[in-house]
């Protein structure tokens, strides 16, 4: 039982291992912004767990723990948010080669003025709950700044990976919630749980995804 959390972390670490599987796909060579945008992602992921652990936002269950923890936060923790950052990587990687068309591209900045909008409404209704005014500035923040001042131009292949990466994001969630592996107490967050929690795990997870391809870009671009 106390292995829960650790089976978790480790399923969404070896998820994209079968990517390897389709030897029409080289991932080898890209492995390099792969690793570095992984990392460069974990980081800010992981000082905001320690934040909202230490806050009280998120409530571990000890049961489910092997009760090693660095700055309040349990191992198995950490190792899911570098899984996720990599599968991340490892999907939009993936992806774009599998599905090289980006025609598509001179829609993602309507999408994207239209998230802004969304973060501006949420940050406006619920500033009172500091992990909803964390999760959407995040977002705002960093999906401005991709568009309007960084300059590569990748949205539209981030919103594919994105749906795509909903899809775990959800089972690991989910089963984080329904096994009372990790507990959301509301009171520093908005009372609408979807996707297999609280919204603000979603929101949070785009903006660090967000992170994680801009970096893989920048490195890949960088190498070429």
């Amino acid at each position: 039982m106390k292995f829960y959390f650790l089976f978790i972390g480790l399923a969404a670490l070896i998820f994209p291992v079968l990517f390897l599987a389709d030897k029409k796909i080289t991932l080898k060579k890209l492995l390099k912004p792969i690793i570095w945008a992984s990392a460069t992602a974990f980081v800010p992921y992981s000082l905001l767990t320690v934040f909202f652990a230490s806050a009280g936002i998120w409530v571990y269950e000890d049961q489910y723990l092997l009760k090693i923890f660095v700055s309040h936060v349990p191992v198995e923790h950490y190792l899911l948010n570098f899984a996720l950052c990599f599968s991340g990587a490892m999907v939009y990687s993936y992806v774009n080669q599998k599905f090289s068309n980006n025609n598509l591209q001179k829609y993602s900045l309507a999408l994207s003025n239209l998230l802004l909008g969304v973060c501006v409404a949420f940050i406006f209704f619920g500033h009172k709950f500091s992990f909803t005014l964390i999760a959407f500035s995040l977002m705002l923040l960093i999906l401005f700044l991709v568009e309007y001042v960084g300059k590569l131009r990748f949205m539209y292949r981030f919103y594919r990976s994105f749906l795509l990466m909903l899809v775990p994001v959800i089972i690991v969630f989910g089963l984080l919630k329904a096994l009372h592996i990790v507990i959301y107490p509301y009171t520093d967050a908005l009372k609408v749980a979807t996707f297999g929690g609280v919204t603000e795990n979603a929101v949070l997870f785009f903006a660090i995804f967000l992170l994680c391809i801009y970096t893989y870009e920048a490195v890949k671009q960088k190498k070429n």
